[in-house]
């Protein structure tokens, strides 16, 4: 799986001449918004709300593949398509790997966004 996919940054990056500016202020409103998102999948997951998780869920898996989140993206899509639970520990799991993924992911993004 590919944590990052360069080409919708790129895109981005062009947006303002390649100044990078509009590319950063974007991130930023992304690895806000995901954070929310996160914790809606995470509450509609463990309540066993299963339609709302998967909403939260395609939400975040958009703005994830606009940005150029395609791990994160894919772990949603994984969350959209309401997985059938076994236990209480596979919804840990899956949990922990999405915010594991996320975490990366924002990692990678912060680099950008401080410029390094």
């Amino acid at each position: 799986m590919e944590l990052i996919d360069q080409k919708p940054l790129e895109e981005l990056k062009a947006m303002d001449e390649g100044q990078g500016i509009f590319l950063k202020d974007i991130l930023k409103l992304f690895i806000s918004e995901s954070e929310k998102i996160l914790t809606e999948i995470s509450t509609h997951t463990n309540s066993g709300d299963y339609e709302l998780m998967s909403n939260s869920a395609h939400k975040l898996k958009g703005s994830s593949m606009s940005v150029g989140a395609a791990g994160l993206g894919e772990i949603c899509g994984r969350f959209e398509k309401k997985p059938d639970f076994k236990n209480d520990d596979d919804k840990k799991n899956m949990l922990e790997d999405l915010n594991n993924i996320f975490t990366e992911t924002r990692s990678e993004f912060n680099k950008i966004i401080s410029g390094s």
